[in-house]
């Protein structure tokens, strides 16, 4: 399923803006209770010191004349109810609601003079703000301090919580809103410098692969670029190795093809059938080495690095060995060349990776050059072994060799070595060190240690770990 970029930037900015809005709202909800409590509690001291400065002794007897203000403070919209109590310091009733609740703390805890307590109740079923205020009389009586008690319900303060709470879910969506147009605009503006490239990729040619400038984009996009740019350079080096194969192919198949067409018209000028056997057989083999040409060439493009051939096979490189070494045995045998092959106990069990056919063929080329070039009488040995952490697979004859100056040249395409007439397209060791490559592997020619001539073919092959 695919989905946009734009859109999972968008969700990703907004999902932080909405937690952390989220968590504004739960303080602004106790916050705007807080506010509300206090505000309302300024009205409930207001009551409390307005009634006390109404307190008198008359006759030593406490005299409270409410005043019509204390009340007045308290209406409103809502309709809050409200309940006082006035009483002596021992509890005793003077006036009000007898049975108004005090908080457990002022039971335990006396009023002082002009000491005040705010405390939640519960009263005729419904929760109530209480404020206890002690009023001091200063009479020769002795009567001690009066508590004044007043008590509202919640509504008013409740309502207000909600309009504040209110306001603020307003500026917080106003808020996620504004912030949700600011994340678009920045989003389509900020990928505009991806949509530029896809332009300018898309208005590139097909044979176009050079890098694009890396100095003119956002530092967040080199990266992409830059591993864009490497992309490019491997298509360009896989496209100049095929067109490099494509233009040796032609020249190297051009020259064969050539003489097998002058071959045949020259056989079909022959009137005896004996001469026409000859330049028939003559034919024959210029088409069993141009056939010869053609499986090397398509073994060298099954090597090359933009091959889709598979390199994920576990095998014994000893078995794959073997097999190669019983395929050619016969023609050891046709040109009396003693052909053999050995291996060590722990070569026959390890495991490499790669891809079986591929290595069949690299076998198969190195003991072909090695028949090819030794005389008749000679020896070729196969030698399977391990050295440290590598499988290490040596072909050795007792041919005329490689001079050490011409052992690296010999690896380029369609090189033959001088003053040779062994018939080949020189393409042999190049297939061979491409296969290796592809293997991580590595390859050395040397001088044969079992003869006094010859050449030493040297493979080694990274083993499967574990």
């Amino acid at each position: 399923m695919q989905s946009s970029l734009r859109l999972r930037l968008l969700v990703w900015m907004l999902l932080p803006l909405l937690a952390v809005a989220s968590i504004n709202l739960l303080l602004v909800k106790r916050s705007a209770r807080a506010a509300a409590d206090e505000a309302y509690d300024r009205i409930l001291l207001a009551a409390a010191l307005s009634i006390a400065d109404n307190i008198t002794i008359q006759d030593d007897a406490v005299k409270v004349d409410i005043p019509y203000s204390a009340l007045e403070m308290f209406q409103s919209q809502f309709p809050d109810h409200v309940y006082y109590r006035i009483s002596h310091a021992d509890g005793r009733l003077i006036t009000g609601y007898d049975d108004l609740p005090i908080s457990h703390r002022l039971a335990d805890d006396k009023l002082g003079n002009h000491d005040t307590r705010f405390y939640e109740a519960r009263y005729k079923g419904e929760i109530v703000r209480m404020i206890s205020y002690a009023k001091p009389l200063y009479e020769p009586s002795g009567q001690g301090p009066v508590v004044i008690q007043i008590g509202e319900t919640l509504r008013a303060r409740e309502e207000m919580a909600r309009e504040i709470l209110s306001e603020s879910v307003r500026n917080q969506i106003l808020l996620v809103l504004a912030a949700v147009a600011l994340a678009v605009v920045g989003g389509m503006r900020g990928l505009r410098p991806l949509m530029r490239l896809a332009e300018q990729v898309k208005a590139r040619r097909a044979d176009e692969l050079e890098p694009f400038n890396t100095t003119e984009v956002q530092y967040e996009l080199r990266p992409f670029i830059a591993a864009l740019n490497q992309h490019m350079a491997r298509l360009k080096g896989v496209f100049e190795v095929q067109r490099r194969f494509i233009a040796d192919a032609a020249h190297q198949l051009r020259t064969p093809l050539a003489v097998v067409h002058t071959q045949a018209e020259h056989a079909l000028r022959q009137t005896d059938i004996n001469s026409m056997r000859e330049e028939i057989e003559c034919l024959l083999t210029s088409t069993r080495q141009t056939v010869h040409l053609g499986n090397q060439l398509l073994t060298l493009s099954r090597a090359q690095p933009d091959a889709a051939s598979k390199f994920n096979t576990d095998m014994s490189l000893a078995n794959v060995a073997r097999d190669a070494t019983r395929e050619l045995a016969p023609l050891a045998r046709k040109r009396n060349i003693e052909l053999s092959f050995e291996c060590s106990a722990e070569a026959e069990t390890v495991i490499i990776r790669g891809n079986r056919t591929l290595l069949h063929e690299l076998v198969v080329n190195l003991l072909n050059n090695a028949l090819r070039y030794t005389q008749a009488g000679g020896e070729v040995t196969v030698d399977a072994r391990i050295e440290g952490n590598q499988f290490v697979l040596e072909v050795q004859d007792n041919g005329p060799g490689i001079p050490p100056s011409e052992r690296e040249l010999v690896f380029d395409r369609f090189y033959r070595v001088l003053g040779t007439d062994v018939e080949g397209c020189g393409l042999g060791l190049a297939i061979v060190r491409e296969i290796i490559k592809r293997h991580e592997g590595e390859i050395a020619l040397q001088d044969a240690t079992k003869q006094k001539q010859g050449l030493r073919v040297i493979t080694r092959f990274p083993l499967l770990e574990n």
